[in-house]
């Protein structure tokens, strides 16, 4: 349906060097708006590392990556943008060799490149965007290759390209203090690929887990769906409260309901509350992906559900957090990892609750900005109880009970270096819960730590 890479890039180049090369004494011309058009982009360098309990394999890699972004202004109503991601392979192990104990493969630095081919160093090119957009008073519809922030399709933009979606998605702005988003989603190209899939096929690209009898889960490839229908609405109840519904259903596989209120108040001393509640429930859809319920991704007539509040204090600036989220014993929660973070409040990053039931989770956040917003540390700990990592019906990815903690240290310069910042990302995860003495419940999950610095340059 889109251009190949060259095609567009030759595309986006011809007019806008016809665009240049001509005076235009109308204003409100298509070519105008070309000439008028933004371009943008961002650098980045990225090391990784894992330090896995010995004598489990270690890791760590280094990239850099350029992203592209060029839109025109409004013609009309009317606006077109492209956007390039590139990836070049600094250094990295060979990613095809197996930790010789477990024989696990990679799971982090693996992600930074082509997840999809290990063996690929050199082609990492992708036209991620490719859309045309039309904006009329406070209505906004855009088709074609997109980025998209929702709570289960998202960037997850922590290795060297985010996550991107095909599809049609309108957006309104506030009316009366409502904002309603959705649309349809007919491809997506996950981060760490340099491709863009249908929705079956984008499900399984990463690690597949095992089905609820303990035998490898096998439904990459053998999925059947006609997209994901998303529908999202806010509502403003007055100055404190606001509620927030999401409703994502992907055809033939499963159907996701949120609802989640939030609620803010500034007291007189200058210190800001809010409390927040969440809800999920899952329902099966179809017949999960597949006739044969060996190559199911959701389970026929499965369900799950999942609750969760926090509560956080801002004052000067200080932020602190407490929060806790329960996936009760209905079901496991499944929300295609390819498709984006957890929407949970207990997130931590570099670990995720997708793929399990019965979970108790708990985490404490402490955020700090220095006077000048340059500086901006921040502490995360978490305590993550899980069912047995052989009840396989609950644990999809024989995950263990852990701690987790993180370390975020970013930093962004200002004056003449404007539009460079740090991050240094250091990650401890401590296993609590019982591995049977085997190191495939160890090795990339718990009892390791993982280094990251990363370097950006926006423009």
């Amino acid at each position: 349906m889109f251009m190949n890479f060259k095609k567009a890039t030759l595309f986006l180049l011809s007019f806008f060097f016809i665009a240049q090369s001509r005076a235009i004494s109308n204003t409100d011309t298509l070519l105008n708006a070309f000439r008028q058009g933004k371009f943008s982009g961002k650098g980045r360098y990225y090391f990784m590392a894992t330090d896995n309990t010995e004598p489990l394999t270690d890791y760590k890699a280094h990239a850099a990556g350029i992203q592209l972004h060029y839109q025109t202004s409004t013609w009309r109503g009317f606006s077109i943008g492209v956007g390039t991601a590139h990836t070049f392979n600094l250094s990295s192990p060979d990613f095809n060799i197996p930790d010789s104990i477990t024989g696990m493969i990679n799971r982090y630095e693996t992600g930074l490149f082509d997840q999809t081919d290990p063996s690929n160093k050199k082609q990492m090119n992708l036209l991620q965007e490719a859309f045309i957009s039309y904006e009329r008073k406070k209505m906004k519809i855009t088709w074609g290759r997109q980025k998209m922030n929702t709570p289960f399709i998202n960037p997850q933009d922590g290795r060297m390209r985010p996550t991107a979606v095909s599809g049609i998605w309108m957006e309104s702005k506030n009316i009366k203090n409502w904002k309603w988003e959705g649309g349809w989603i007919y491809g997506i190209s996950p981060r760490g690929s340099f491709r863009f899939y249908n929705v079956a096929s984008s499900i399984g690209l990463y690690p597949q887990g095992v089905q609820s009898n303990g035998t490898k889960a096998q439904y990459k490839d053998h999925l059947n769906s006609d997209g994901i229908f998303l529908l999202g609405i806010r509502k403003n109840v007055n100055a404190n409260w606001q509620i927030q519904f999401w409703n994502q259903f992907t055809e033939n596989i499963s159907n996701t309901v949120m609802l989640e209120t939030q609620w803010k108040k500034q007291t007189s001393n200058q210190t800001q509350w809010e409390w927040a509640t969440q809800f999920i429930r899952q329902d099966g859809v179809g017949n999960g992906g597949n006739e044969s319920a060996n190559l199911t991704y959701f389970d026929r007539n499965g369900k799950s559900f999942s609750f969760g509040t926090k509560i956080s204090m801002k004052k000067n600036r200080m932020e602190t957090q407490l929060a806790y989220n329960r996936i009760t014993k209905a079901g496991k929660v499944l929300l295609p990892r390819e498709w984006g973070r957890d929407p949970y409040y207990t997130f931590i990053s570099r670990e995720r609750n997708e793929g399990l039931a019965d979970v108790h989770a708990v985490t404490f956040r402490v955020n700090y900005h220095e006077k000048k917003n340059r500086f901006k540390p921040s502490l995360s700990i978490g305590y993550y109880q899980l069912p047995d990592v052989k009840k396989y019906e609950w644990n999809k990815y024989g995950m263990p009970s852990y701690l987790h903690a993180n370390l975020d240290l970013k930093y962004a310069f200002t004056g003449l270096f404007s539009g460079l910042d740090l991050q240094c990302l250091i990650v401890a995860k401590k296993g609590t819960g019982e591995t049977y003495q085997m190191p495939k419940y160890e090795f990339n999950k718990v009892n390791m730590i993982l280094y990251n610095f990363v370097v950006n340059y926006n423009f």
